[in-house]
Formats: structure tokens, C-alpha cells, sequence
């Protein structure tokens, strides 16, 4: 008898938030933008755009995002064939630095572009002669060196023998991490 009583009270209390719920419900999901700028912040996705032409064996991929900060590491170009989740369906297939990535998709080879470690770069051909038919999808990601310049130090572990002394594909490996993510691009391959 009492539980009952309490919860009829809490039913009537609770029907006076529905409408509100309803709203802020229809609101948030039919707005696409609202749910972009949601999901933007609670996972960090897609900072920037991309676009990717494949002509013959070779995706054309160009952006407009310069980074021109003191923290730029590099760009990072990954592919996938499943577009939809999100960072771990997708290998590295080309940096600065050969990143020793093993498991490339249709048997390509991982492309070491000295350009994509500059921040005014602003495209990457991506030789694709081995890539069998289908659909594909490529992301860029903004690769940040983990420390300020004055902190890139070998007392803080940082190897000293690339020019300047810490840009070292050592360093590359172990003191950076991703920064933004771009939003992906689609090729098809006939």
C-alpha cells in the first residue's frame, strides 16, 4: 500500500516533465547540426574535411587545414573500407616516417612522404596499383608532438640527433599523438 502510494506520486511528478523531455528529444535529434556538435565534443571527430579522386592508380587526396603551430608533428593519411567505426577500422598507410604498420588493406605498400611532415602541405598522392576493387575511404589525421619546443629536451627522453636536434623519427614514434581527425573521403575503384 505504500509503495503504491509512492508511486503514483512519482508518475504524477514525472508526467509534468514529459512534453519538456519530448521537445528537447525531437530538438536534439532531428537537428543534425545540433547532434553533430554533440557528438563532436564527446568524441573528437572530424575536425576538418577532406576531398580524394582516384584517376588511375592513384588517389588524389587534398585538404585546406594548415597547422602551422610550434606542436605540428606531421599529417598521418589511413584508409578503410568500413567508414563507420570510427578510428579502429582504419591503417596508416603513409607519414613522414616509415611507421612499421603491418597489416595494410589489399596487400599496399605503406608510403614514407618527407612532405606530410611539413605543415604546409596541402596533398598527398596515394599510389594505389595494388588496391583491388571496391569501395574505399580515406581519413588524415593531425599528428602534435607531445611536449612544448623548450621541453623536447634528452632530459625529458627525447632523443637529440635530427634537425632541429629532437625531430627524430624516434621521437615520432614516442612523443606524439593525434591531434584532429579529419572527416573521410570516398573512392571507388571499378
Amino acid at each position: 500500500m505504500i509503495m503504491e502510494n509512492i508511486m503514483k506520486k512519482i508518475g504524477i511528478k514525472m508526467l509534468k516533465y514529459c512534453p519538456i523531455i519530448f521537445i528537447l528529444f525531437l530538438t536534439l535529434t532531428n537537428c543534425s547540426y545540433m547532434m553533430d556538435a554533440i557528438e563532436g565534443t564527446i568524441d573528437n571527430r572530424a575536425s576538418f574535411s577532406i576531398s580524394a579522386r582516384l584517376d588511375g592508380d592513384t588517389v588524389y587526396i587534398t585538404w585546406d587545414e594548415i597547422d602551422s603551430s610550434d606542436s605540428f608533428a606531421g599529417y598521418e593519411i589511413e584508409m578503410t573500407k568500413s567508414p563507420d567505426d570510427e578510428y579502429s577500422g582504419y591503417a596508416t598507410v603513409a607519414a613522414r616516417y616509415d611507421l612499421n604498420v603491418s597489416i595494410l588493406p589489399a596487400s599496399l605498400s605503406f608510403q614514407v612522404n618527407p612532405g606530410l611532415g611539413i605543415s604546409t602541405t596541402k596533398s598527398f598522392n596515394h599510389n594505389v596499383y595494388q588496391l583491388s576493387n571496391g569501395v574505399y575511404y580515406y581519413r588524415m589525421g593531425i599528428i602534435y608532438w607531445n611536449d612544448a619546443p623548450d621541453k623536447r629536451t634528452s632530459k625529458n627522453g627525447y632523443e637529440q640527433t635530427g634537425s632541429p636536434a629532437w625531430d627524430t623519427q624516434t621521437n615520432y614514434f614516442s612523443k606524439t599523438g593525434l591531434n584532429k581527425i579529419s572527416g573521410y573521403a570516398k573512392i571507388i575503384k571499378p
